[in-house]
């Protein structure tokens, strides 16, 4: 009896062991951690971004009367870009998605942020590699949009 379960430990031990990830899924997990680290960059910037709205509002109600329309013109576009850009990295956000076998998360939260990420959909390792190819391509872009609204904002201080 001793035995046997000897044996069934030792067979419970065996089976729970790591698998090692394919080709694929590791450079998945690469490009994850990539994206992951762009946006831990560019986060503290965005959320910077939102100390400007009020400024950009108080400006904008002191130019109307005067009829400065250029001024107004860059002050509104300068509102829509902070907006969309927020927007962009919340969207960008919900659709991050965790490459299978890599789970343990190395990045933190920001004041305020919640920690979601879209649920690991059922495809192929290789689609899986596609998937973060995107997220990051993605991340890349808001990253580059972010660092070119904080050169205007620099300008408008």
């Amino acid at each position: 009896m001793k035995q046997i379960g000897i044996v069934l430990i030792i067979s419970l031990l065996t089976a729970c062991g790591e698998k090692k990830a394919s080709p694929a899924l590791q450079k998945a997990a690469e490009i994850h951690k990539q994206a992951m680290a762009i946006h831990q960059k560019i986060m503290p910037q965005i959320d910077e971004f939102e100390k400007f709205l009020p400024k950009l509002q108080a400006a904008l109600d002191t130019l109307r009367p005067n009829n400065h329309q250029d001024l107004i013109g860059q002050n509104q576009n300068l509102q829509a870009e902070i907006k969309q850009t927020q927007k962009a990295m919340q969207e960008w956000m919900k659709n991050v998605v965790e490459v299978p076998g890599s789970e343990a998360h190395d990045h933190h939260h920001h004041a305020g942020e919640s920690h979601h990420h879209a649920p690991t959909p059922q495809v192929t390792e290789e689609e899986m590699l596609e998937i973060q190819t995107e997220i990051l391509q993605n991340i890349q872009k808001i990253a580059q949009t972010s660092q070119t609204l904080q050169t205007k904002l620099k300008n408008y201080k």
